[in-house]
């Protein structure tokens, strides 16, 4: 979905880089030990459509979401612009204006390395990922590439931060549910949970 009004709007990631390598990793998502965080704001090409709708229950109109520690995200419900769109990454197709993305966690490749990226992509754009995770806003900047968590998408994944599910995921299922069954709702949203560490301690990359 597209807004319809051509003006530009201010969106803002935030990269984090952690060094550590990488591979592909099962079919839920795929996808640096210096940490630095880096916000900037970015702003889409103003003859593109992505303007901010006229009223956003998420963010209130503001178009970032604060997070801890005085930091902010673009909102994932009216600002969620693919930022590798916004940057002019080459992908396989040509990209002639920004799209839509979802937020993710994955390792991107660079000239110095493989860095861990978190932000909003394309699905035209995931595909510049060695590896990715799906994420939620309250996850950004306090997880490391590789640290797992579990996801909930009718089967119960473990997930690898930025890699995607873990190998064995299918033996650690029961268990995983176990703890879902454990909270009321989903501490970050989007049916994303805490991996307790003694589960955690049993993943296979």
């Amino acid at each position: 979905m597209r807004a319809a009004v051509p003006t530009p709007a201010v969106s803002a990631t935030v990269s984090i880089v952690i060094g550590e390598t990488t591979r592909k990793s099962g079919s839920f998502h795929q996808a640096a030990t210096t940490v630095g965080l880096l916000f900037r704001p970015q702003i889409p090409n103003p003859s593109s459509p992505t303007a901010l709708p006229v009223d956003c229950p998420r963010c209130e109109n503001r178009g970032v979401l604060a997070l801890d520690d005085d930091r902010t995200i673009a909102c994932p419900l009216c600002n969620n612009w693919c930022s590798l769109c916004l940057e002019g990454v080459p992908t396989f197709v040509h990209i002639i204006r920004p799209y839509r993305g979802s937020l993710i966690a994955g390792m991107r490749p660079t000239i110095d390395g493989e860095r861990l990226f978190e932000g909003y992509v394309c699905d035209y754009h995931k595909a510049t990922l060695r590896s990715y995770s799906s994420i939620a806003p309250p996850m950004v900047g306090c997880y490391e590439a590789g640290q797992s968590y579990i996801a909930m998408q009718g089967r119960v994944f473990v997930v690898r931060y930025a890699y995607g599910q873990a190998a064995n995921w299918q033996e650690l299922e029961d268990a995983a549910r176990q703890v879902v069954a454990s909270y009321r709702y989903a501490p970050y949203g989007s049916e994303l949970y805490p991996c307790p560490a003694e589960l955690a301690a049993q993943v296979v990359r």
